[in-house]
């Protein structure tokens, strides 16, 4: 098949969030399987217009900056529309044009009503859960998810709590909506540690003490970090030497750090802002436990990220992720008891929680990998 894409974010473009590595691992491994991707995409300054990368055709287009942000996404999504007939003419017919999350998916119902192509739409969250349930966020927004809800041949939901948000809030038949989940590459994560102690010394944390990971950004309350700063107390009455490290930008991090100062705790919470990379990978190797204590999470990257390093992890019962409860994690209240419940429960039995930590790999390794998630999308592509 020809697949189009649209998304205003790729690893190989612009990158904000979670659709980046959904976009590309997923163009990636369509393309693994014979398929031809392109995708469509915003353009960063000194990139091409047009890049063949790893198989994949990235088409960017140019995307600046408007006073209202809604209206900067109409703009992004005329362009990609614009691009996509024109490659059309080039190369011929798309066989599938999916669309990521509302920011692009005014460019899908651009191809639906001009060119009749099979047209897909991904739901990564929605407006009404992202800003705390009915009648929060853009109404607008909300309009533009219902349109592509309605104009998509499919809706692909990241897991199955997403999907029942969607079903509910726009009112879609069962058989239209599939719940596919999100993807991992845990080779990204393979490999020991040569010496643990020292990437834990980088952040003055001592070699013994046990580390309580968040990555998640710290923009209002959505992630949960400041859930999780005040469970810190109960946390540190289960093991003084804890540390936790919150890794992460935003406004709620200066609240945090606030309270941290305000609950005499600063000196076992570390805040060290947005971390990625190679840093990012040996902070999740040195963690003991990785806590995502979120208020709204449609799937949980992070998750699959901490099962990919082999950790054990601690997620709300918000998190759409599929945590088996005792198995690979604890699935807690998102709540501050419910979060140093959880970590607890780590720290009465590390050995086990190690155990936990390698079942995580295992299915992040086989059941949420990319190719795992590429073979049900080319079913979702091809079975109407």
């Amino acid at each position: 098949m020809r697949i189009a894409m649209f998304s205003w974010e790729s690893l190989h473009s612009i990158t904000v969030g979670g659709v980046a590595p959904h976009v590309t691992e997923l163009a990636a491994a369509l393309q693994r399987r014979g398929h031809e991707v392109h995708i469509f995409t915003r353009r960063a300054e000194g990139q091409q217009l047009h890049e063949e990368i790893y198989g994949v055709m990235y088409h960017r287009v140019n995307s600046p900056p408007c006073e209202d942000f809604v209206d900067q996404m109409e703009k992004m999504c005329n362009s990609m529309a614009w691009s996509f007939g024109e490659t059309a003419a080039l190369i011929g017919d798309f066989d599938i044009a999916h669309a990521h999350d509302w920011m692009a998916c005014k460019a899908m119902v651009q191809c639906k009503n001009t060119h009749g192509t099979r047209c897909i739409f991904t739901f990564h969250s929605t407006e009404q859960g992202r800003s705390g349930g009915p009648g929060g966020g853009s109404q607008r927004v909300t309009e533009w998810e219902g349109e592509a809800s309605f104009v998509a041949d499919r809706v692909i939901c990241v897991s199955e709590r997403l999907k029942v948000e969607v079903l509910e809030l726009f009112q879609l038949p069962d058989s239209k909506v599939w719940a596919i989940n999100n993807g991992i590459q845990c080779s990204r994560f393979d490999g020991m540690l040569e010496d643990p102690a020292a990437v834990k010394g980088c952040y003055d944390i001592g070699p013994l003490d046990p580390v309580v990971l968040f990555v998640g950004r710290m923009v209002g309350g959505m992630k949960g970090g400041d859930l999780l700063i005040e469970a810190v107390p109960d946390i540190l009455a289960c093991h003084g030497g804890a540390k936790v490290v919150f890794v992460g930008d935003g406004d709620n991090k200066m609240h945090c750090d606030h309270r941290a100062k305000e609950m005499n705790i600063e000196g076992s919470v570390r805040f060290l802002g947005a971390r990625s990379g190679e840093e990012l990978v040996n902070l999740f190797k040195v963690a003991d436990v990785v806590v995502v204590p979120s208020r709204y999470e449609p799937f949980g990257l992070t998750v699959c990220e901490a099962w990919a390093a082999g950790k054990v992890v601690v997620a709300s019962d918000q998190v759409g992720c599929p945590v088996a409860n005792g198995e690979d994690g604890w699935v807690v209240s998102a709540t501050t008891e419910g979060i140093a419940w959880g970590v607890s429960e780590v720290f009465k039995d590390f050995d086990r929680a190690r155990e936990m930590g390698s079942k995580g790999r295992v299915k992040a390794a086989f059941s949420l990998s990319w190719d795992a998630c590429a073979e049900i999308t080319e079913r979702a592509y091809s079975e109407f």
